[in-house]
């Protein structure tokens, strides 16, 4: 069975960590498609021992150039003889299910990993709802990366009637690694031996953007030092600036003038930041089925969330961390306090989280649905595949 992977840029494909390499081992031919950056494109390809193409496209709208991509991703797969096209994030989902219905090719899946929609507004809120709608019409398969992008999906209309959905294991796109990468016990440290040393620290992870909530965040940082104005608790920030939607310069020069503040900019070891952490903070205003609770949680740390939908599939309130309304700064900074006022409950819930994490989001159970949700996908198809 020969699977096209079509995304925007190939960072998104990290997110599988080693499922295209499986799947090349059970006799999947896979090529990884990406629209920018060739060198990282190829590495990846190489990590997954699989093929990879460029095709280029701009994340933005560009006619021109999206019609010349569709276009010659159709071509490629019918030279391929493609028998799965497979598009993750709006662009790759788009171009890659129109050029697959232009190929001819028989089985065009979509990710769903969250909906930008959420936060649009005017014109941008509908060109997004025509995009993602009309890639869902193109397709003949969607795979929510949870029930809560599912539901939403529904609830946008998305979803026809004809479309197969599958969620595959409990959801996520690739798992975690709980028993190597995202396991505490590799670095020689324990939750345990975090609280019993050094200042209380608390840890953001993600694109520094407006939907991830960074004001939120500033805002609540300093009511909680407010509340605790002797403690030396300190904030680590890390992740990439997001060119497409990036935050204001006063609000990150507010965020630098923070004594307590640290930027460590952007990783390709999230896991070593987990280990200086105590707690991870999480005041996204929309996601999917987010990756840094997943990981956080399997690093043995309680999560501080927002209350969407998809968090809640991830954090069990005061069991393995806490949610709270999203946008509610007070609430936010409560829950801060309770964490460093109690390194008890902070080590209790860290363990429940990796408890948790390990059992229904291990990448060993999500790649084992992934070859099952294709093995069922070949066995519906016939005789078109063989």
């Amino acid at each position: 069975m020969k699977i096209v992977e079509v995304c925007a840029a190939p960072e998104t494909f990290q997110f599988f960590d080693g499922l295209f390499a499986t799947l090349d081992s059970q006799c999947y031919k896979v090529v990884l498609v990406a629209g920018s950056a060739e060198a990282r494109l190829a590495e990846v390809a190489r990590s997954e021992l699989s093929d990879f193409k460029l095709v280029k496209f701009a994340r933005t709208i560009d006619p021109v150039g999206d019609i010349r991509a569709i276009l010659e991703l159709a071509r490629f797969m019918v030279e391929n003889r493609s028998d799965l096209v497979h598009g993750h994030t709006p662009k790759g989902v788009l171009l890659g299910t129109l050029a697959g219905v232009l190929a001819g090719v028989p089985l065009r899946a979509v990710h769903l990993h969250g909906f930008p929609i959420e936060t649009a507004t005017g014109i941008q809120r509908l060109l997004l709802f025509l995009s993602d709608w009309l890639a869902l019409r193109a397709a003949t398969d969607a795979v929510p990366v949870g029930n809560a992008v599912r539901n939403r999906a529904m609830e946008l209309g998305y979803l026809k009637s004809s479309l197969r959905v599958a969620i595959l294991g409990n959801g996520s796109a690739g798992g975690v690694d709980c028993e190597v990468r995202f396991n505490p016990s590799r670095f020689g440290s324990t939750h345990l031996s975090r609280t019993a040393c050094g200042p209380f620290t608390c840890l953001f992870l993600g694109r520094l953007t407006k939907d991830k909530g960074l004001d939120i965040l500033l805002e609540a940082w300093r009511r909680f030092k407010n509340l605790r104005p002797s403690s030396n608790a300190r904030l680590l920030i890390g992740g990439p600036i997001d060119a497409r939607e990036p935050l204001s310069r006063e609000l990150l020069d507010a965020l630098s003038a923070e004594s307590a503040v640290q930027f460590v900019g952007e990783t390709n070891a999230p896991e070593q930041l987990y280990t200086q952490a105590h707690v991870v903070l999480f005041p996204s205003r929309r996601e999917g089925l987010p990756y840094v609770p997943l990981e956080a949680g399997a690093m043995g740390l309680p999560v501080i969330a927002s209350d969407l939908a998809p968090c809640r599939e991830i954090v069990i309130d005061n069991e393995t961390g806490r949610l709270f309304p999203t946008g509610d700064v007070q609430k936010l900074a409560e829950a801060i306090t309770e964490y460093y006022d109690c390194p008890a409950r902070t080590l209790s819930h860290g363990e429940n989280a990796r408890s948790r994490i390990c059992l229904l989001f291990e990448k060993k159970i999500v790649k084992a649905a992934w070859v099952k949700w294709l093995s069922d996908l070949r066995r519906e198809a016939k005789p078109q595949i063989v």
